[in-house]
């Protein structure tokens, strides 16, 4: 072999090493955001009109988009410069997504409003299902009013439909808490909202009493909840630990990330407890109180059933400082903590004892378009 062709093979060689040393480094890897690449969301669309869902992308590369309205109705979507647009009631585009940016999607209902349930994933497909309108326990056409209203003109109507309650009075709205509304299986077996704690035989105000419960105004009496209807009100009336509910007092409900004040005791067989401590860090921020993780979708929907009902006919010593403080956290503990068996039949004994409903228990979907 020549000299040439010697030198030919080695430079050949090394070119071959540095292609594949190259190549198993491969394109160079994006850094971690701590960003999600999937989520799936639960919101509600108005009629003849549209509701907007963004995220961020975790990560570079192709975004599958999912929707599916309620049987029967009609739902396009569209986001990404890619539009899906067909009689169904559930539609998918994909569109190229860059790590960091943020994209919104449009989702619209041209003819019948609905719930809908959306989900997104990167580098992957996403499954969505169809949304269940379950109005267990409600008369037929008990929101009727409502649908494809959306902003003001909602909030009024869904005003009209439950501001007409049965006023029980204090005592006998009590009375009806222990015995029935906070006992749907009737085993005299009650169970508070706080602490998780289980004291049996109580099925009056002097058998609560005698096991240190008494009775939670979710909505404090001092922010407008002292006086009937507001006062009786067993739609956000709760059996409550004694201790508790006085480690509660009024301040606003929250997320507590700094030091923590006070802690519920723990109870055999569960990790759940309710804790007051400040918003911000250390000590930063203001007070507030963090409900068992069980109970923080009833305490969220209680809350917003009281703005609604009492925002529009206030009493005379209505404020929403509270309410102001919670409103950034309701609609996130109430799609975490989804409206339960328990839940559902305790609405239907609140509307068997004084005649009107929570409707963010039978229709989850109203809480975005009280809050969007």
């Amino acid at each position: 072999m020549s000299h040439r062709s010697i030198r030919l093979l080695g430079l050949a060689t090394i070119l071959s090493l540095g292609t594949g040393a190259c190549g198993s480094r491969g394109a160079p890897s994006e850094p971690d955001l701590g960003l999600p690449v999937a989520g799936t969301a639960t919101r509600s669309v108005a009629a003849a009109a549209a509701d907007t869902f963004a995220f961020v992308a975790g990560r570079s590369g192709t975004v599958e988009v999912g929707i599916c309205g309620a049987t029967g109705v009609n739902v396009d979507l569209s986001g990404g410069g890619r539009t899906s647009s067909t009689a169904a009631n559930c539609e998918k585009i994909t569109f190229t997504v860059v790590q960091g940016a943020t994209y919104r999607t449009v989702i619209s209902a041209p003819a019948a409003g609905s719930p809908y349930n959306l989900c997104w994933r990167i580098g992957g497909n996403c499954t969505v299902t169809v949304p269940i309108i379950d109005e267990s326990g409600a008369p037929a056409g008990y929101y009727a009013t409502v649908e494809g209203k959306t902003g003001a003109a909602f909030l009024a109507a869904l005003n009209d439909v439950i501001d007409n309650q049965r006023v029980l009075g204090y005592t006998s709205a009590r009375d009806s808490l222990y015995a029935n509304v906070d006992d749907p299986d009737n085993d005299d077996v009650v169970i508070d909202i706080y602490v998780g704690r289980a004291a049996a035989g109580v099925n009056s105000r002097l058998t609560a009493a005698n096991a240190n419960f008494n009775t939670e105004h979710s909505w404090p009496q001092s922010r407008g909840a002292n006086e009937d209807p507001a006062m009786s009100d067993l739609n956000i009336l709760f059996s409550s630990d004694a201790s508790a509910n006085g480690q509660r007092l009024n301040y606003p409900f929250g997320e507590v990330k700094g030091n923590v004040v006070w802690i519920s005791p723990a109870v055999a067989g569960s990790s759940e407890q309710s804790r007051l401590g400040y918003s911000g860090t250390g000590t930063s921020g203001q007070l507030v109180f963090e409900p068992r993780a069980s109970k923080k979708g009833d305490i969220a929907r209680a809350i917003l059933y009281f703005y609604t009902r009492y925002q529009p006919d206030p009493t005379p010593s209505f404020t929403l400082v509270n309410f102001d403080v919670e409103r950034g956290i309701l609609v996130k503990w109430a799609q975490a903590d989804a409206p339960d068996t328990f839940e559902r039949a305790r609405n239907n004994l609140v509307f068997r004892a004084q005649a009107n409903r929570n409707p963010f228990i039978d229709r989850p979907d109203f809480v975005t378009l009280i809050l969007p």
